[in-house]
């Protein structure tokens, strides 16, 4: 008791106590320095409009981010910089892309890009301060293996989001997070930082319950869409719920996306393996898919082979017959002259109408019944 007395009059001493409570092991999945956490990894400059959903612009001066020194590059160093940018961004390596962009030339970034390292920044300051913060309250963990995996996946999906322009859903899906583990202090420092909302001033709440009832509306009222757009959050959000992708799969048939619908119905069979019905209904889809690409091909032949017959045909000399101002009339007409036996042409002119043309050649002879009797 004496220690703890002690200890408390020497901390309102020194100056404004820290407020913190337990925290998990270094790996970011808990919460060390709470909600009047300020740490001195950075100064931030935030900026926020009407929806919360500003970018957070910070000094060079502090974070380890701060910009690298520009050396002259050539064309050839230019265009390797942009490769490995160019990969980092496929493979959402945000501290990469980041890395790659401060080391290329101004004149080589582009406005987009400028932005974007903003955005990057951002998001190596949260990842020093979780660093500092993990390393400063050690303890044995209390996350499970996959829930880290699982929180690190919607962690993840929300930078890229958040770069997308795609605000209002990655704010979404860091509260998730936070639903998940309340103590995630990496998607507390995003909100912070990203958007404005420091803790308190947003509800934590079960987003796959708002997605999940806002895409039943969507499906049911024809919207598929709509649906499909909420569905996809939802897959991030809980990646091993088959009702997700059942429905997904559905959205994405009644839409005409039926190579995708393939796709989530496997999934989700996958997921669920005793589901005949959902098996049956994969192989169904999976040949009337194959008879579509087998007329899509047929089709494509015969253009091709119509184009061919056109480029042939022009330097025949032809004579012109009609001149429709529809596409329907003009072929209306053609299927006459050729049922006299005239090989018709339909020309698109640059007008907007259709021009029906015949070889003069036929009409100098007379028709081909003609010839015959």
């Amino acid at each position: 008791m004496k220690v703890f007395i002690i200890f408390s009059f020497m901390v309102a001493l020194v100056g404004p106590v820290l407020s913190f409570e337990k925290t998990v092991d270094n790996d970011g999945f808990g919460l060390s320095m709470v909600e009047t956490y300020t740490g001195s990894v950075g100064s931030v400059l935030l900026s926020q409009n009407q929806d919360n959903e500003g970018d957070a612009f910070f000094d060079e001066g502090d974070g380890e981010a701060a910009a690298v020194e520009k050396k002259d590059l050539t064309d050839d160093e230019i265009g390797e910089l942009n490769d490995l940018y160019n990969r980092a961004v496929r493979e959402k390596n945000f501290a990469k892309q980041l890395d790659v962009l401060q080391k290329l030339p101004e004149d080589a970034i582009s406005a987009k890009q400028n932005i974007q390292i903003a955005q990057l920044e951002l998001f190596h300051k949260v990842e020093v301060e979780d660093k500092e913060n993990s390393e400063l309250f050690k303890t044995d963990g209390d996350v499970s293996k996959s829930l880290k995996v699982r929180l690190s996946g919607i962690y993840r999906e929300a930078q890229q989001l958040y770069i997308d322009g795609e605000k209002k859903i990655a704010r979404d899906m860091l509260i998730h997070s936070i639903y998940l583990h309340r103590r995630f202090f990496k998607a507390k420092k995003f909100l912070e930082y990203g958007f404005d909302l420091k803790v308190g001033s947003y509800k934590v709440e079960n987003m796959e319950s708002k997605y999940w009832n806002r895409s039943s509306i969507s499906f049911y009222g024809g919207n598929y869409l709509s649906s499909i757009d909420d569905l996809e959050i939802l897959t991030y959000l809980d990646r091993k719920n088959q009702e997700i992708y059942d429905r997904l799969g559905s959205s994405y048939y009644m839409s005409g996306q039926k190579k995708k619908a393939i796709g989530a119905w496997e999934t989700s069979l996958f997921l669920v393996p005793d589901n005949e019905e959902l098996d049956d209904l994969i192989d169904k889809t999976k040949k009337l898919l194959k008879e579509e690409n087998e007329d899509n091909k047929r089709r494509l032949a015969e253009r091709k082979a119509s184009e061919k017959q056109d480029e042939e045909t022009v330097d025949v000399e032809t004579q012109l017959m009609r001149v429709a101002a529809k596409r329907d009339q003009a072929y209306s007409y053609a299927q006459e002259l050729k049922a006299q036996g005239f090989s018709a042409i339909v020309e698109e002119l640059e007008n907007g109408k259709f021009a029906v043309k015949v070889p003069k050649s036929e009409l100098n002879k007379g028709t081909k019944k003609e010839e015959k009797k």
